[in-house]
């Protein structure tokens, strides 16, 4: 199959494309396996379908794991389609 280019996906009505935020502590420490699983669950917005009524490009989110799992499309290894109603909370990037 073909590498999918985040570029040329445009999602739809409230969907949202979203990036697993894994980040390493301040002082530079590498997260513990445990630390990366819970980060599964929050994502970084890349995108968003025109009929997103919360969620803006750059908005870090906040995703219920059940709806997560179950309702997600995977793009590549690192890029997933979600559904506005999965997200429970939004924190805007200022």
């Amino acid at each position: 199959m073909e590498k999918i280019n985040i570029r040329e996906v445009m999602p739809l009505c409230d969907s949202v494309i979203a990036k697993i935020e894994v980040k390493a502590s301040k002082a530079g420490i590498i997260l513990s396996d445990t630390a990366k699983e819970n980060s599964e669950y929050i994502l970084k917005a890349v995108k968003v379908g025109p009929d997103s009524k919360y969620v803006q490009e750059g908005d870090i989110l906040f995703v219920n794991p059940y709806e997560f799992m179950n309702n997600k499309l995977k793009l590549d290894d690192e890029h997933y389609v979600i559904s506005e109603s999965a997200i429970i909370a939004v924190k805007r990037l200022k």
